[in-house]
């Protein structure tokens, strides 16, 4: 016959352990679920918005903005521009411009929001250092096109709308087929290995000290 303390005792640590079990490893589990879900959602929203929706609308842009350099470019050099016949259409147009430019800084932001949580899982990876890279070189295209865009600055030449036009959608499209292969491999770049990762905290606590 079995000791009944020994049985109490038993029954007590089984509930102990399934208290723990539900207290601390179920939630956690789940929120790692949540986590990837959230992850897996957004690496194919950001996926689509490079490849199915920034380019389109920067030849939108562009075609926007050529319209309005040439335009601009009509107004100052006609003599006697007819302001009555024409004011309304320069400015929808001109309106125009400004509308899209808006919208596509909207979406480069939106850009910027998806890949900074995409790096939310497994932070310390060496593979996002790439998409940062390309991430970079994707913003300062953006704002070379904004900025030689602005007609606060004075509108560019067609021919600087073209050189800008192709810097930027190149960077787009090397952005979009990193990401694209990221979606389709369906996971995170994986971590370094723990030794690797020791010793960047100690490179980390170090260079703290040296600047203390």
């Amino acid at each position: 016959m079995k000791d009944p303390w020994s049985i109490v005792l038993g029954a007590a640590l089984a509930l102990i352990a399934t208290a723990a079990v539900q207290r601390w490893l179920i939630p956690d589990t789940q929120a790692k679920t949540r986590q990837r879900e959230r992850w897996e959602k957004d690496v194919r929203e950001l996926a689509d918005l490079l490849a199915k929706h920034m380019l389109p609308a920067l030849f939108e842009l562009s075609n926007a903005t050529y319209t309005a350099v040439e335009l601009d470019t009509e107004i100052r050099s006609s003599p006697h521009p007819d302001h009555k016949r024409n004011q309304a259409s320069v400015k929808a147009k001109f309106e125009e411009h400004r509308r899209l430019t808006k919208d596509y800084d909207s979406q480069m932001g939106l850009v910027e929001i998806l890949a900074n949580r995409l790096e939310h899982l497994n932070s310390d990876a060496d593979g996002w250092s790439e998409l940062n890279e390309l991430r970079s070189a994707l913003v300062g295209a953006w704002n070379d096109f904004y900025v030689r865009g602005d007609r606060a600055k004075g509108w560019p030449s067609t021919e600087t709308v073209d050189e800008t036009e192709l810097h930027l959608s190149i960077a787009i499209e090397k952005m979009s087929r990193w990401v694209e292969g990221l979606a389709k491999l369906n996971k995170p770049p994986k971590r370094p290995a723990v030794h690797r990762r020791m010793w960047r905290r100690v490179r980390r606590l170090r260079l703290a000290d040296q600047n203390a």
